[in-house]
């Protein structure tokens, strides 16, 4: 990975996706391997990449971001998770392009980080609405 990730930096810069997809491939590789610890500041730099590449399509984007979210709540870390589910659901209002299955999946993140904060209410909105998103 270090190599692939020097040569992607020498090429195309740091703000550039394809760097950013070298150290999702990382985080990746981390998190299949159960080291979720190490998976998430990976997940972390490659979404601040990609945020940074305004030639990246929303559709990568939120794959990032919703695989970031759920490794946050992996760590127990709900209320960062929240924010990133938020972002998601709220770019796919606007209408960018998230693809339907990542809309779902970060509603559904968003219901089970709100369950797992105490926020009862909220949650079994969430959740009402991911299931109107499946069918």
């Amino acid at each position: 990975f270090q190599l692939a990730l020097y040569r992607r930096l020498s090429m195309y810069g740091p703000d550039d996706q394809r760097v950013a997809a070298v150290v999702s491939n990382r985080a990746y590789m981390w998190l299949s391997a159960g080291d979720r610890a190490r998976a998430e500041p990976a997940f972390r730099e490659a979404v601040a990449i990609v945020r940074r590449d305004r030639d990246t399509p929303w559709s990568t984007r939120a794959q990032l971001e919703v695989n970031w979210g759920w490794t946050l709540m992996a760590l127990d870390r709900n209320a960062e998770a929240t924010t990133i589910f938020r972002g998601v659901l709220s770019a796919a209002r606007e209408g960018v392009g998230v693809p339907n299955r990542l809309v779902f999946d970060a509603q559904w993140g968003l219901a089970r980080a709100l369950a797992q904060l105490g926020n009862a209410a909220d949650s079994e909105e969430a959740y009402s609405l991911a299931i109107r998103i499946a069918t």
